[in-house]
């Protein structure tokens, strides 16, 4: 019996790379985002407001002001978010999708069978786990000091339904910062990236009392992201239960979020188209100056 030779890799009937699933795409992406000094200070910052917020938490429940209480977690989530948090995902994200071609991180993903929106998916959700857990760590901590430390059941309740609201806004804060930092930095140079991303964060926030005026009567809080969180996380307890206020909060968040990832797969697609023409120009001119010695 003739012995069997196996198929070399890439003719038929050779056996394909198992894809790797998004799960590991996930991590890899977890892994590649707390990156560089400026994180490492953002990791700082997030420790300093957490026990700030605690010893905060310990005070108010000692003087008995129930109120404030019940804000604390609401107001250490939106200082971590736009303290640490924006720390983290501005140096995460600058040049990030740029270092993965030339690091051999597309390479090794494409290799083993990843498509582009699968890595895409992989670095957003991965730095977004990441911001999840610097805003929603710290807020969880003060705000689950603050049910602890409540001096009547009722303050408990209502310092509960904060923490709630404060781990949905960190969690949405999370979802539509990663997009949107890794679209404006993640392949431009750091000029143009850091241009970008704040014409994104603070140009319709500075617009918006012109905007607002221009949309229908409660969509005008929405136009700009750290607006339409807070109207987020204010649509729900302990301030009110607003079901109209939140579903027009969630769907602009999730329609930027979704925009800024169709950006990011844009920006992956034209530095392929970029590198791989370098690339092409470079190996002319080797062999355009191979014939020359020639």
């Amino acid at each position: 019996m003739a012995p069997y030779a196996f198929p070399a890799p890439g003719t038929a009937g050779a056996p394909r790379p198992a894809r790797p699933r998004l799960r590991a795409t996930i991590a890899l992406g977890v892994k590649l985002a707390p990156q560089g000094t400026m994180v490492k200070i953002a990791l700082v910052v997030t420790a300093l407001t957490t026990l700030g917020a605690f010893g905060a938490a310990v005070v108010l429940s000692g003087r008995g002001a129930a109120e404030t209480l019940v804000q604390l977690g609401a107001a250490t989530s939106t200082a971590l978010a736009w303290g640490a948090g924006i720390l983290v995902a501005v140096p995460a994200s600058l040049q990030a999708l740029r270092d993965d071609r030339r690091s051999g991180v597309r390479a090794l993903l494409i290799a083993r069978g990843a498509s582009t929106a699968t890595y895409a998916r992989g670095r957003v959700l991965g730095l977004a786990l990441v911001l999840l857990g610097v805003v929603g760590g710290g807020t969880l901590v003060s705000g689950g000091s603050a049910f602890l430390l409540a001096s009547r059941i009722g303050v408990a309740a209502r310092a509960l339904e904060g923490l709630v609201a404060s781990l949905v806004y960190a969690a949405a804060f999370a979802l539509v910062v990663a997009p949107m930092s890794l679209a404006a930095l993640g392949a431009r140079s750091r000029a143009t990236g850091y241009a970008r991303f704040l014409v994104l964060l603070l140009l319709p926030e500075l617009l918006k009392p012109w905007t607002s005026e221009l949309v229908p009567a409660g969509w005008g809080e929405l136009l700009s992201v750290p607006s339409a969180l807070s109207a987020l996380r204010a649509s729900l307890p302990p301030q009110a239960f607003d079901p109209a206020r939140l579903a027009r909060a969630a769907f602009v968040l999730a329609g930027f979020a979704a925009l800024c990832f169709a950006f990011v797969l844009a920006e992956i697609a034209a530095l392929d188209a970029r590198e791989g023409a370098e690339g092409r120009l470079d190996k002319l001119d080797g062999l355009g100056t191979h014939e020359l010695r020639s």
